[in-house]
């Protein structure tokens, strides 16, 4: 009785995976209805679905036009030069293993998840395992504005696909805009080099 009831019930629809980022479908089946939806996954993992039904093709397009834009400005936004510079000072510290100038110019939220100790001993291990950078290519920029929680306030988290002497991974620095100016709240690198 089962199988029955799920024959009736018709195929189950494939929603989006946690990989998709944008997906269309167009549904020709009916000549007298186009119908176009739009999948969006967001970096809250919520999916959205816009379903745009007989309207004409020109305002479709430009719909479709407008939510892809919408969807590019939040992942891949241009990273301000003054972000630019604090990553470019930090990566230098670190390559240059200023490790206590990189704690006391850090923001306070880095401040407070981390001793001096603790901060030395990371990069420490991050330099054993896998030595200097050697090059490193934007991977995301995402610019937030946060009303509250840890990041509370103006902060751009930048992702790079980074090659160092003993292996590859990525790093992520998240900054957070404090005193007027750009302060390290978070540096994390995931590499299969430091299993």
């Amino acid at each position: 009785m089962n199988a029955g009831k799920r024959g009736l019930e018709g195929p189950k629809r494939k929603e989006p995976t946690s990989e998709t980022a944008l997906r269309c479908s167009v549904n020709l089946a009916f000549p007298s209805v186009l119908l176009i939806r739009v999948y969006l996954r967001s970096s809250a993992a919520n999916t959205l679905c816009i379903t745009l039904l007989r309207w004409p093709l020109s305002l479709m397009l430009l719909a479709l036009v407008s939510v892809c834009a919408a969807c590019g400005n939040q992942e891949s936004r241009r990273i301000p030069p003054e972000v630019e510079s604090t990553i470019g000072t930090v990566t230098d510290d670190i390559t240059n293993e200023r490790y206590e100038k990189i704690y006391k110019e850090a923001s306070d939220l880095w401040r407070g998840a981390a001793s001096l100790d603790q901060s030395i001993e990371v990069f420490k291990r991050l330099r054993a395992k896998l030595g200097k950078i050697e090059n490193r290519s934007l991977h995301s920029a995402i610019e937030q504005n946060n009303s509250g929680g840890p990041l509370k306030g103006h902060a751009f988290i930048v992702t790079y696909q980074t090659k160092f002497e003993r292996g590859e991974g990525m790093e992520t620095f998240t900054l957070i805009e404090q005193n007027g100016g750009w302060l390290l709240a978070r540096y994390f690198v995931n590499s299969t080099a430091l299993n």
